[in-house]
C-alpha cells in the first residue's frame, strides 16, 4: 500500500519537458514546498540528464534540502553542483551556501563552536575564489559577525575563569581575545577582564597602563564605573606594596599557562 503511494506520489511529479520542471519546482521551492521541489528537481535530472538546466536543477536540488533543514544533504548536494558543473553560474553561491549550511548548525556561545569555525573557513574559501562575486560584501560580513560569536565566546570563558578565581587562564582567553580580534565590539571589555586577572596575578603596572589607557578611550559607557573603581583598587595594591606606578611586579605566567589546562 505504501509502495503504491510513493509510486503514485512520483508520477504526479512527472512533466513533459525539463522547463516545465524547473518553472514548477522553482514555485513549490519558493512556496515553502521543500519536498515537493526535491521531488521535480531530482525528476528533472533523471529525465532529462542531458538538458541545459541541469545545473539549475542540481542547484535547485541542494537549496530544497536548505529549504527544509537537512544541512548535511544540502552540502553535499552543493559541492556535487561544484564538482559536476565547475562552469555554471550557480557555483559561487553554492560554495556560499555551503558556509550557510555551518552557518545554521551554529549554537550559541554555551556550547563547542565547531561550526562556527567551519562557517568561516567555507565563507573565507567563498571570498578568495570568488573575490568579485555580486555576493562576496555578503560574505565578508557572515565572516565578521561569526568572528564576533567566537570573540563573545572567548570573553565568557575570561569572565567565568576570574570568578573561578583563576586569573592566569582569563589571561590567556583575554589575550586570545586581543590577538584573533582586534576590530572586535568585545576588545575593550576583553581588555577591562584583562586588567582583572593581571590585578589578580599581582602584575600591577601592566594592568594600570591597560586601565589608563581605556579611561582615555571611548570605552563603551557601561564599563567606565568599573574602569574607575579598578583602578583605585590597582594604585592601592601598588602602594600597599610600596612600588610606584612605575614598577614592574610580574605574575607567575608560566604556573597560569599550566592551570588553563586542568
Amino acid at each position: 500500500m505504501i509502495l503504491g503511494l510513493s509510486s503514485c506520489a512520483q508520477e504526479t511529479q512527472r512533466r513533459k519537458d525539463a522547463d516545465t520542471y524547473l518553472n514548477d519546482a522553482q514555485v513549490a521551492l519558493a512556496a515553502g514546498k521543500c519536498w515537493n521541489a526535491q521531488g521535480l528537481f531530482r525528476n528533472l535530472l533523471s529525465d532529462f540528464p542531458g538538458s541545459h538546466l541541469v545545473d539549475d536543477a542540481q542547484f535547485g536540488l541542494a537549496q530544497s534540502y536548505y529549504c527544509s533543514d537537512d544541512y548535511e544533504t544540502a552540502i553535499f548536494e552543493f559541492e556535487r553542483l561544484i564538482n559536476e558543473y565547475p562552469v555554471s553560474k550557480f557555483v559561487d553561491e553554492a560554495r556560499f551556501q555551503i558556509g550557510m549550511c555551518y552557518l545554521k548548525q551554529s549554537r550559541s556561545i554555551h556550547h563547542d563552536q565547531d561550526e562556527t569555525v567551519r562557517a568561516i573557513q567555507e565563507f573565507m574559501r567563498f571570498v578568495e575564489d570568488f573575490p568579485n562575486s555580486d555576493i562576496a560584501p555578503e560574505g565578508r560580513k557572515r565572516i565578521f559577525d561569526l568572528e564576533e560569536k567566537l570573540a563573545e565566546k572567548d570573553l565568557m570563558i575570561a569572565r567565568n575563569y576570574l570568578v573561578w578565581k583563576n586569573p592566569a587562564a582569563s589571561k590567556i582567553f583575554c589575550r586570545r581575545v586581543e590577538e584573533k580580534y582586534p576590530n572586535s565590539q568585545y576588545l575593550d571589555e576583553a581588555r577591562f577582564v584583562l586588567a582583572q586577572a593581571l590585578h589578580r596575578l599581582g602584575e600591577l603596572k601592566e594592568s594600570l597602563e591597560i586601565l589608563e589607557g581605556l579611561a582615555e578611550s571611548e570605552s563603551p559607557e557601561i564599563l567606565r564605573l568599573g574602569i574607575e573603581q579598578e583602578i583605585d583598587a590597582v594604585k592601592k595594591a601598588i602602594l600597599l606594596q610600596g612600588a610606584t606606578p612605575e614598577s614592574s611586579v610580574t605574575g607567575q605566567v608560566g604556573d597560569g599557562a599550566s592551570d588553563s589546562n586542568t
